[in-house]
């Protein structure tokens, strides 16, 4: 509960200090905004959980079904990403589950040291949605993986 304490203090303090904003503020504000955080915190564990009972299990299934990739897992993520995606959506263990937790594939770069690894741009991004699902031959210049929504 300390993060939520230290986020209600500063949504307080600008409550407080800046006067421009203090009529989009309902009244009971600080009893919405803890009722918010907690549902959120509560949704939170209850996520947690769910992938610990249901999506950690099949996702330990497949990494062991495919510990090797031709041409090496560092330019596999697409490939796998959309692959545990499609097991993940139609799997009878966790199908139902995608309904009302779905994971989408995200695209874009990884920094490593301050260095980008794959030089991402707005237009290889553009490409690579245009080009939609990727072969396992080609090479996407992204990085490839999986988030979920809650």
């Amino acid at each position: 509960m300390a993060y939520l304490d230290r986020y209600l203090e500063a949504i307080g303090l600008l409550h407080k200090l800046r006067s421009e904003v203090r009529g989009n503020f309902p009244g009971d504000w600080q009893t919405k905004a803890r009722d918010c955080l907690l549902g959120w915190e509560s949704k939170h564990e209850l996520c947690a959980r769910k992938i610990a009972e249901r999506i950690k299990p099949l996702a330990d299934l497949y990494v062991a079904g495919r510990t090797r990739f031709a041409g090496g897992v560092e330019r596999a993520c697409h490939l796998v990403a959309d692959d545990f995606s499609q097991l993940y959506n139609n799997s009878p263990q966790t199908a139902e589950l995608a309904k009302w937790m779905p994971i989408n594939i995200t695209i874009g770069d990884v920094r490593y040291k301050n260095r980008s690894v794959f030089q991402v741009t707005t237009e290889s991004l553009l490409e690579a949605v245009e080009r939609g699902r990727s072969r396992p031959h080609e090479d996407l210049r992204v990085h490839v993986w999986l988030t979920g929504r809650i």
